[in-house]
């Protein structure tokens, strides 16, 4: 969600909650279906722990709509949250500059691109906003990530939901996708029996349920290592440049 869902400006924060309900829809709904082609072109490319990956995100995506549920108070915090991203974002930006100064300022001569670092008065301004935005939903709000639900994880998100059943599975794709003390040349294949069910049932709880013929290409089940050695053994020698 970008910044355009909610102003900037202090004064306006206060909005009708049915159009916070609406916004929150939109902005979860339009980014569900974003990550969904995300999924399908990578299954066609046989890039299979790319969709994993990205199902996970769309996983995440529709616990957050289906713990907002109707609750006007949980889209407001949850829409007016972009301003604790924004200013942590703009504070790990001038971090960045400072620390790579020299680079960037060679990189800038070359190619005439500036990215200015944000002024003093853009930081006050923001952390004023987020100092109203916690003294009105408490101090919590104000930690990343998750302040604005309290610091609730995905597991309690979805407990109780329609997505509870999926949860394992949610978890198996995070320990496959993220760096492990594994070979993928040798360790078993997974199979995830998540692709046409799972993604009908996810876009469904965002607000969006799928045409059936956009489902009709994608496999009911993702079996990760043996499709993929041949790309993983193709990057391995990349790598040792053997060929490109």
């Amino acid at each position: 969600m970008d910044g355009s869902a909610v102003s900037a400006n202090p004064s306006s924060i206060e909005t009708n909650a049915s159009d916070d309900l609406k916004a929150a829809d939109q902005a979860l709904l339009t980014r569900a279906c974003q990550v969904y082609w995300d999924v399908k072109v990578l299954l066609d490319n046989q890039r299979k722990r790319g969709a994993l990956a990205r199902w996970r995100t769309l996983y995440e995506i529709a616990a957050v709509r289906l713990h907002i549920g109707d609750n006007e108070s949980l889209a407001k915090r949850y829409l007016d949250y972009i301003h604790i991203e924004q200013l942590r974002k703009m504070q790990l930006h001038n971090e960045l500059r400072e620390e790579w100064k020299e680079r960037l300022l060679e990189r800038e001569t070359q190619t005439a691109e500036r990215h200015a670092p944000f002024t003093p008065e853009e930081i006050e301004a923001k952390q004023t906003l987020v100092k109203s935005l916690t003294a009105r939903f408490g101090k919590q709000y104000g930690k990343f990530p998750m302040g604005w639900n309290g610091g609730k994880r995905i597991r309690k998100m979805v407990e109780g939901t329609e997505l509870d059943f999926l949860y394992v599975v949610y978890e198996l794709a995070h320990d496959e996708i993220h760096d492990k003390p594994f070979d993928p040349l040798s360790v078993p294949a997974l199979d995830f029996n998540i692709q046409m069910p799972a993604i009908s049932l996810i876009l469904t709880a965002v607000g969006r349920p799928p045409d059936k013929d956009e489902l009709v290409r994608l496999p009911r089940t993702l079996n990760i290592r043996d499709e993929e050695k041949r790309s993983v053994h193709h990057a391995c020698k990349v790598c040792e440049g053997v060929f490109d």
